[in-house]
């Protein structure tokens, strides 16, 4: 034979034994008979301790412990009266309980979709900059806050109030709709108060920068293992809440009044209460006039060419008897002079006064309070932020300032009235 030839017989032959090797195993395999499934035993069957149950079809196995999370997949909610185990209670517009870093509040129908202003103010600063002890913060206005329960969550949402129109009207829908407000935080509903009240974590929003002060303290960031809380108080209308906030840089900023750049501590002050139903009436703004203002865009002046509305930013002092020229207010307005006056300012503060007076006079107002000064036990701390005070800037600006607020509604001052 061809030696070309017996070499092609001979792949042949070996390509065809393969095949038939081949074959024998499948046929082998499918000749063999398969294995009976073995019933299982009575022990078997028995769940033993700590194993996974059966679950139906499309949820997941849970062990034989307890759940933490319930069947639609939301966390499962903790008893409440373990949830404010040790913690402190503080009575108040918002009933709170302070554990450690974490400030629970019990939020209910009274709260929800109501309209709060947060009043932030500098209590103690570091002297520099816009962080100057008693002053505002805000950038503008202070914020309008609500709480709205979405499912299992209470959202904090800062209403978007800037631009507005008459209700009813077709310019009010087209403000709807091309503005929104903003959604700051999200919070899980931990439990279920006795009153029925959703419990959250309000730690989860004020231990944090929510005033944004990183935005001012380039490379510094907010460290909440180093902040802690300085005050949390509780009143009818309100409730008061300080911050020691600690923020924290690799330490090559440089600052004259901080011994270690690596760790800046300031003492923010939130006071926050319900928006006032008082009637009050803004009063627009004079140009020819300096005042502090708040600015509102209000599409419902067609024929202005910028649309905006400017409010002096005042208090809502009201007279007791409308009958008369000159009559009391309805509610004394306080000015308080701090302790972190040197002695004798406040008596040198007081030649101003009857300046002031003449003026409340004219306007139809009479007996309005002097400056209260600290020897009167009425002083409420570095920044009383409620009752309008005067403090001593030691930080080299050359000035003394009291916190200026309005309502960026209207420009009411909320700050009067209320306790601290």
């Amino acid at each position: 034979m061809h030696p070309m030839r017996r070499g092609a017989f001979v792949r042949y032959l070996a390509t065809f034994a393969l095949i038939a090797s081949f074959a024998r195993v499948g046929v082998g395999a499918e000749s063999q008979p398969k294995p009976e499934p073995k019933s299982p035993s009575k022990e078997s069957q028995s769940p033993q301790p700590g194993s996974a149950k059966a679950a139906p079809e499309g949820q997941a196995a849970s062990s034989g412990g307890p759940s933490s999370t319930m069947p639609s997949g939301r966390p499962a909610r903790i008893p409440f009266a373990e949830l404010v185990r040790d913690a402190k209670p503080i009575e108040g517009l918002i009933k709170l309980y302070r554990k450690d870093d974490r400030l629970f509040a019990e939020l209910g129908p009274t709260l929800l979709d109501r309209d709060l202003i947060v009043v932030i103010s500098i209590a103690r600063g570091i002297g520099e900059g816009q962080l100057l002890g008693g002053m505002s913060w805000g950038f503008g206005d202070d914020w309008i806050w609500q709480f709205r329960q979405v499912d299992d969550r209470i959202q904090v949402v800062r209403r978007n109030v800037r631009f507005t129109a008459a209700q009813g009207t077709p310019e009010s829908l087209a403000v709807k709709l091309a503005y929104t407000d903003s959604i700051l935080f999200s919070l899980p509903v931990l439990s279920t108060a006795p009153s029925g009240a959703a419990v959250v974590d309000l730690g989860t929003v004020f231990m944090s920068d929510l005033p944004r002060i990183s935005g001012v303290l380039p490379g510094f960031v907010f460290a909440r293992d180093r902040s802690s809380w300085a005050s949390v108080k509780g009143f009818r209308d309100n409730v008061e809440i300080e911050v020691a906030a600690t923020y924290t840089s690799p330490g090559t900023a440089q600052f004259e009044t901080v011994p270690d750049s690596r760790g800046v501590t300031v003492n923010v002050h939130y006071s926050v209460s319900l928006l006032p139903q008082t009637g009050y009436r803004p009063r627009l703004a004079d140009d020819r006039v300096g005042y502090f203002v708040t600015a509102v865009k209000d599409f419902s002046r067609k024929y202005e060419s910028d649309r905006f509305v400017r409010y002096i930013n005042r208090w809502n002092l009201v007279k007791a008897d409308p009958s008369l020229e000159v009559s009391p207010p309805q509610k004394t307005h306080h000015l308080l002079a701090g302790k972190d006056h040197p002695l004798g300012i406040p008596q040198t503060d007081s030649r101003g006064y009857p300046g002031m007076e003449q003026g409340v006079r004219e306007s139809g107002l009479c007996q309005r309070d002097r400056g209260a000064g600290s020897a009167t036990g009425r002083y409420l701390g570095s920044g009383g932020h409620q009752l309008q005070h005067v403090s001593l800037d030691n930080g080299g600006s050359g000035f003394r300032h009291g916190a200026v607020a309005g309502q960026p509604a209207d420009g009411r001052n909320p700050r009067r009235g209320r306790d601290f």
